[in-house]
């Protein structure tokens, strides 16, 4: 598993109530699309913190 962290731009405290449903759905659809299979997700309210697996054929470069 990989450890990526992903922040807003500027850090800014976006990340509430419908939009961070959205972030997590959005999240969701690409890691399904894509192959990778999320084991944590937390999102505060300026960045998301994820545990990504994902197929050895991807190199961490390509998956961030």
């Amino acid at each position: 598993m990989k450890r990526l962290v992903w922040a807003p731009k500027y850090r800014k405290w976006i990340l509430r109530d419908d939009v961070k449903d959205f972030v997590e759905q959005c999240f969701r659809e690409i890691a399904a699309s894509n192959e990778y299979e999320i084991d944590l997700m937390e999102i505060a309210e300026d960045h998301v913190h994820i545990f990504l697996g994902f197929p050895p054929r991807y190199s961490i470069s390509e998956v961030i």
